[in-house]
């Protein structure tokens, strides 16, 4: 006597196949892409591991072996956002510090700070000291030579220094 089981197997009905189903409880590939995304976007906000894990598991119920796997892929986003080109990074730290300017709501502190990062990345701010390269700087050096040792100087703070220096060999000069 033949059982239900393989008249339904003779009409195709009941696979006999032992194979699993292909990915079974994988994550489709959109889906992993968003939920990678949404962790990159914790990691940058500067969110903490454990708080990331724990939205992640209440979020799409997952292990937390699972959540190690999109901090991970996030962690390597990241690596390759580092990676860009220094312009691209400097265009985009221009962008966000042009919306703190923009925003009603950031106090005038903020606002202090992020004009000063801006002045920084266009070039804009001045040093305001000149450092000396040298510690063997004599007295009876010659202007080119104290010139060539300063590290950090304007033209027009050179200019200031090279009057000094002659005025004050002038003055020398004049009491001998």
């Amino acid at each position: 006597m033949v059982s239900q089981d393989e008249n339904l197997i003779a009409i195709g009905e009941l696979s006999t196949s032992t194979e699993t189903p292909q990915n079974p409880g994988r994550t489709p590939d959109d889906e992993y892409e968003d939920r990678v995304e949404l962790t990159y976007r914790m990691l940058v906000e500067g969110m903490r591991k454990s708080e990331i894990k724990a939205a992640l598991k209440a979020q799409y119920q997952i292990s937390a072996r699972t959540a190690e796997n999109y901090l991970a892929r996030a962690r390597l986003l990241q690596l390759e956002d580092l990676r860009e080109e220094r312009d691209v990074h400097r265009a985009s730290s221009l962008a966000f510090y042009k919306s703190v300017l923009s925003d009603p709501q950031v106090g005038v502190g903020a606002k202090i700070n992020a004009q000063k990062r801006i002045d920084q990345l266009l070039g804009l701010d001045v040093p305001f000291r000149v450092a000396i390269a040298s510690a063997n700087v004599g007295r009876d050096q010659g202007v080119d030579d104290i010139d060539s040792m300063l590290s950090v100087a304007t033209v027009d703070e050179l200019k200031v220094m090279r009057g000094l220096y002659e005025r004050r060999s002038d003055r020398s000069s004049l009491a001998q």
